[in-house]
């Protein structure tokens, strides 16, 4: 039993080990990239490399991953269209005109392809 607890700690440990190097490595990357967009955009960046081992610094960062987000706020749900209509008589009038101008277009352009095809 002791033997398979060191082996299983053996390797928790090199996850861990693993994990935190790429999580290293990504902040290296992203941090490079950001820097590759400031050069381009044409902005000096200055950082003070001493900050980065200050423990108050490192406690925010650290208090950022406990931070929980805020959920968005409820969205109020639109009416059904199908649900009780009431229909808006001068909404009503300019689909009725719309359809019939529409009606007239298309009467208008067979009697144009028929002129055509004779």
């Amino acid at each position: 039993v002791q033997r398979i607890v060191d082996d299983l700690t053996g390797e928790l440990v090199r996850t861990v080990r693993d994990e935190l190097a790429r999580n290293g490595d990504m902040a290296a990357a992203y941090v490079a990239q950001l820097m590759s967009f400031a050069q381009a955009g044409n902005l000096n960046l200055e950082a003070d490399v001493a900050q980065v081992d200050d423990p108050g610094r490192l406690g925010q960062v650290a208090a950022l991953a406990n931070v929980m987000p805020t959920p968005p706020p409820a969205r109020s749900m639109l009416p059904s269209m199908s649900a009780t209509p009431t229909a808006d008589p001068a909404l009503l009038q300019k689909l009725a005109d719309a359809e019939e101008e529409n009606r007239k277009m298309s009467d208008r352009y067979q009697q144009m392809q028929r002129q055509v095809s004779e």
